[in-house]
């Protein structure tokens, strides 16, 4: 019989799908393996294709050439530990060149964060001085809040590399929220004529009843 429960991993898909991603490039590992399971057998038609690499820093590397070739950010997922770990070098390169990249790596089970059990290591903390954004989500629940947050901190101002640590029991655990819709970022830069066009005639209707 299907598994008809909505989980972690669930939240996690479809937030990607909700932000348009077509692809997702990493490597599995046991701290992520649902949501890896959920990428290649997808529940939903519009899930992102899923495209297995020999080592992380490729991946990273990958997801940077399509924030840069399209604007919108690469997709990079990977277990916890060195998984993670094995992502700087692309991430950095990602935010001091403006490429937009989404990077979720797992984590250990929130119970071990602070015993020093197998590949438990503050992910966020980590990723801090070298990403736009850093952050690990705590309950599940909240998922796809953080990771549209993430994603439109990718994407606002000056493009670069955001990071999203999911334990283990939280892609494992039972979801009730609703994911949410991307959130705009904001642009620098020049308005477009229409845009500027549209300025313009708010601000004389705005002068005429001054007037």
């Amino acid at each position: 019989m299907p598994d008809k429960k909505y989980y972690g991993a669930d939240a996690i898909v479809d937030s990607l799908v909700n932000h348009d991603v077509k692809y997702v490039f990493g490597i599995p590992g046991a701290k992520i393996d649902r949501v890896f399971e959920r990428l290649e057998h997808p529940v939903n038609p519009k899930s992102p294709r899923l495209i297995v690499t020999r080592h992380e820093q490729n991946a990273a590397f990958i997801a940077a050439g399509i924030g840069r070739i399209t604007g919108k950010p690469g997709v990079v997922m990977t277990t916890s530990g060195p998984g993670a770990s094995n992502l700087a070098t692309g991430l950095v390169t990602a935010t001091a060149e403006g490429d937009p990249v989404l990077a979720i790596s797992g984590q250990v089970q929130r119970a071990d964060l602070l015993r020093l059990t197998h590949q438990s290591m503050n992910n966020a903390a980590l990723f801090k001085p070298i990403t736009k954004y850093s952050a690990e989500v705590q309950e599940p629940e909240n998922i796809s809040e953080v990771l549209a947050n993430a994603y439109q901190e990718a994407t606002a101002a000056k493009q670069g590399a955001s990071f999203v640590s999911v334990p283990q029991d939280v892609t494992d655990s039972i979801v009730r929220t609703p994911v949410i819709t991307p959130i705009q970022a904001p642009k620098l830069g020049p308005a477009s004529p229409v845009e500027a066009t549209l300025l313009a005639q708010k601000s004389k209707q705005l002068s005429c009843r001054s007037c």
